[in-house]
Parts: C-alpha cells; structure tokens; sequence
C-alpha cells in the first residue's frame, strides 16, 4: 500500500481496512511470519493453527469500533506510523498467517538467523521456573561491544528488533549515556539489562515489578550487572 492509497476520510477508513484484512485472509497463508514463534504457549507448535473464533472476535471488534479507531488514526502525524497502524488492526482481524507488519526487521531474515544462531546463545536456565512461554535461558555473550548476563526468555525484541530505540526521519527516542530511566514492570530483568547498557557508568536505571516470582528473578539478574 502506497502513501497515497491512504485514507483521508472516515468513510474511505472503513472499507479499507475491511478490504485489508479480507483479501489477505484469502490469499496468504504464511509459515514464515516473525511473529509466529511466540503462538507456541503451552509447549505445543501454533504457528500454523487457524483460530476462527479469534477471527471472529476481532472483525466484531473492528465492526464495533471502527470510527475510534479512525480517530486514534487522524493523530498519527506521518504516513509510516499510519501504515503500520492499519495493518496493525488487519493483523489482529486475519491472524498471523496472514498479514505481514511493514516492519524494517521483518525483511532481514539473514540477519535474524545470524543473530539466533551465532550471537544469542543461551543453555537451560538452573532457576526453577517456567510460565507460558517456557522454561527460561541462561544468555552469555556480547552484543554491540556489551556483555548480555541473564536468565530470561530471550533479548532479541530489544536488541535485533530495537524494540524501546525509534530512530525516524531525525527523531530519536532511546535510553542514552548517563539517563536515568524507569524500568516500571520490569519483569524479569531483561529490560533493565539493555537499559544499564545503553545509560552506561554515569546513568542509573530503576526496575521494578509488582509480581512476587519476577522480583526474586529480577533482583537475581541485576547481581550480573557490573
């Protein structure tokens, strides 16, 4: 979808959007989707189910609040924000098999192999401790000339994807050297270790967590950090 394919008007928004996800739940049947990984909740691969009843809950969703959601459009302020944002909602309407996000990252598949495979390397977690996306990993090595200590369940969100650094068309938002940040629901850590490196010696990051089992875990992780 070009920048001039989208829409301006209320009524263009709804048909557009519909179309979106329709054409794409009829056409594509992806096995290769970056985000089909994280289905796999129970110890059992998803990444190829067809779930009619989501389907279903979420063109409801969409038929009910389709007018919010062109208003929470209108305030994106540039046509890649805007791009993303609909094909933020088709994704949620046809499922993962079926809608790509136009995200940098989702084309660099060599890369993401390269960083699974030669650069993340993790053995089995000694902590006793598992929720629903499995059992965690010890992670031991160097990234971008940064030591990575951790028990967690992976940091490639944040350091492949650049999940909490946006850099756009001059602007820039991310944890510099010598911030202060807040790591609120800061889980298990992981977060709280890109962040000390990213503010260096002369910054300061506060984690914290309202869960009892991510604290221990939290405060386990952040002995690593030097």
């Amino acid at each position: 979808m070009a920048s001039s394919d989208l829409p301006q008007t209320l009524e263009q928004f709804y048909p557009l959007v519909f179309a979106l996800a329709v054409q794409n739940l009829k056409v594509n049947t992806f096995t290769d989707n970056f985000d089909a990984g994280r289905f796999n909740i129970d110890g059992n691969d998803h990444a190829m189910d067809f779930d009619t009843n989501a389907r279903v809950f979420y063109f409801d969703w969409y038929f009910r609040n389709w007018v919010n959601l062109f208003n929470a459009y209108q305030l994106l302020e540039d046509d890649q924000s805007r791009l993303l944002y609909l094909h933020l909602i088709a994704y949620r309407m046809a499922g993962h098999l079926s809608i790509r996000l136009p995200v940098e990252f989702a084309n660099k598949k060599a890369e993401f192999e390269d960083y699974l495979f030669s650069i993340e390397k993790s053995t089995v977690s000694k902590l006793a401790i598992s929720g629903m996306f499995g059992k965690l990993r010890h992670f031991d090595f160097e990234y971008g000339g940064n030591k990575y200590v951790i028990d967690c369940l992976g940091l490639e969100a944040y350091l492949f994807r650049r999940q909490y650094f946006y850099e756009q068309d001059g602007v820039r938002i991310a944890p510099e050297s010598g911030y202060f940040v807040v790591d609120g629901g800061a889980c298990l850590g992981d977060t709280a270790a890109i962040f000390s490196n990213a503010v260096g010696a002369n910054g300061r990051v506060y984690s914290f967590d309202p869960v009892a089992a991510h604290q221990e875990i939290l405060q386990y992780n952040t002995g690593f950090v030097e």
